[in-house]
This record gives C-alpha cells, sequence and structure tokens, in this order.
C-alpha cells in the first residue's frame, strides 16, 4: 500500500486501543485483536544524495531564498547538521554559540495529535538528544547572515517569527514546495523530504571517515549501534574509505612490509 512503517504501527496501536475499550466495557463479545502481533519492522531504508544532488540543494536554497527567510537556515540546518524537524523549529538563538562555533539541542517542538490542541515546545527526542556539537562553518556564515539581517533577540526562535516558532507541518509543507519547485531528487530517484537530509548528513559523514563515536553524538543517537546498525554501511564508499585508513595506519605503525618490498624489488 506504499504506508510507512510508522503509520502501520500508529494504526495497529489505535484500533488496539480503540476494540480493547468496548471488548473491556462488555459491548463486544470477542476481542478481534486477540492473538493479532504487531507487524515487524523491517530494515530502515537509509537515503543519501550523490554529489551532484547536493549541489543542486544547494543551489536552490541561495536561488530560492533570502538570507532572511526562514527557509534559507531551515533547510541548511537539516543539510549542514542533520537536525530532525522537531529540533530545526525548536532551536534558539541562544543555542547558536558563535564564539564557540557550536550549536546545542535542548529543545524541539512536538506535533499534537488532540484536535484543536497547538503544537508544543518539547525535551527533544531522548536523553541523548541533548547535545552540543561543531557547526560546520557553510552553516555557521548562514546564521550569521540571517542574525544581522533580523537582529534576533537570545529567546527568538532561528526558523519562525520572533518568539513564535514555525510549527513542523508548516515546515514540512515550505519544504515540499521548494522540492518540487526545483525538482529534487535523492539517489534512488525519489522527492527529497526533511529527514533524507538528516541521513545524508550521516553518510557524507562516514564518507568522511568519521568515527561512530562522533557521529552518534552530532546524531543525537540513543547509543553508537543504533548508528552503526543504521549507517555503517549506507554508502558504498564506506568500506573501502575504511580498507584504505587501516592500509595507510599500518604503514604508519609497523616497518617489515615496506621493507619487505623494497627487498622483493632490490632482487
Amino acid at each position: 500500500l506504499g504506508l510507512s512503517q510508522n503509520t502501520i504501527h500508529t494504526t495497529y496501536a489505535r484500533l488496539k486501543k480503540v476494540y480493547n475499550y468496548f471488548y473491556n466495557n462488555g459491548e463486544l463479545l470477542k476481542d478481534p485483536f486477540k492473538g493479532v502481533k504487531m507487524p515487524k519492522k523491517g530494515d530502515v531504508k537509509v537515503t543519501h544524495l550523490t554529489n551532484e544532488q547536493m549541489d543542486n540543494v544547494l543551489e536552490a536554497v541561495y536561488l530560492d531564498f533570502e538570507p532572511q527567510d526562514p527557509m534559507y537556515v531551515g533547510i541548511l540546518l537539516a543539510f549542514y547538521a542533520g537536525l530532525r524537524r522537531g529540533e530545526i523549529c525548536g532551536l534558539r538563538w541562544n543555542d547558536i554559540d558563535f564564539n564557540r562555533h557550536t550549536i546545542r539541542i535542548r529543545s524541539a517542538v512536538g506535533v499534537s495529535e488532540g484536535k484543536g490542541l497547538g503544537d508544543y515546545t518539547k525535551n527533544p527526542k531522548n536523553k541523548s538528544s541533548t547535545r552540543t556539537f561543531p557547526m560546520l562553518p557553510q552553516l555557521e556564515q548562514a546564521l550569521k547572515e540571517r542574525k544581522a539581517l533580523i537582529a534576533p533577540q537570545g529567546n527568538w526562535f532561528v526558523v519562525g517569527e520572533e518568539e513564535q516558532f514555525m510549527r513542523p507541518q508548516q515546515y514540512n509543507r515550505l519544504f515540499s514546495e521548494f522540492v518540487e519547485r526545483n525538482n529534487l531528487v535523492d539517489a534512488y530517484g525519489k522527492k527529497i523530504v526533511p529527514h533524507g537530509l538528516r541521513h545524508n548528513f550521516a553518510t557524507v559523514g562516514i564518507r568522511a571517515g568519521m568515527d561512530i563515536a562522533s557521529l552518534a553524538i552530532m546524531m543525537g543517537h540513543a547509543s553508537r549501534a543504533m548508528t552503526l546498525d543504521t549507517y555503517g554501511d549506507a554508502n558504498a564508499d564506506a568500506l573501502s574509505l575504511a580498507s584504505v585508513k587501516l592500509t595507510d595506519t599500518f604503514k604508519e605503525n609497523t616497518s617489515y612490509w615496506e621493507d619487505r618490498q623494497e627487498s622483493d624489488k632490490g632482487e
């Protein structure tokens, strides 16, 4: 049916709760969910962008938006920092330290499921999601440009209007319109989504040879194992890069093999 795993699991949980309620109140003779197991989640499909596709995204950002536009940094925060949608919407200016060149993630915007209830600020997804990490120079420049134009107070939201955060649904809509305008796709030919840029950030980190511990901190994962399981084979270059690094390290720390090679050449 093309439904995401989260959609299937959420639907299952809600239906089970409804039927259990009516069964326990005697309005149903039989619980139809008895013996029905939650479908198992399959492997997460990790997407990434080719070098050309990454250039396409950046070119579109700089052509479509001015620095004072919230989505100017809203997209770059996903591209250059791998932030989740809620983290982007919950980021405040006092979380940006231009002296230490760091970003601190300490809040996020949650989406309310109740009818008529508004979105709300909350703690990040889990304990490890609260984190501080260095920001890339490209992202720092964009944030400085926006800050210079809007002169925000520290408690203002980076992506939003002063003390009012941008709602995650609005962020999704604006992102989708941006993608459609510029026909942006990932390595699988699918339209890019916000979380796809987060996946791409991680795969670029793997390709760059980042150690898993550092990447896990930047991503805000609950464990290094999660990062390794999700992104360890996300890019075909990863194993080749690891092999090259191992070869170089052994060369730097041992001399026998090199000496033998030289000896063989002399014979």
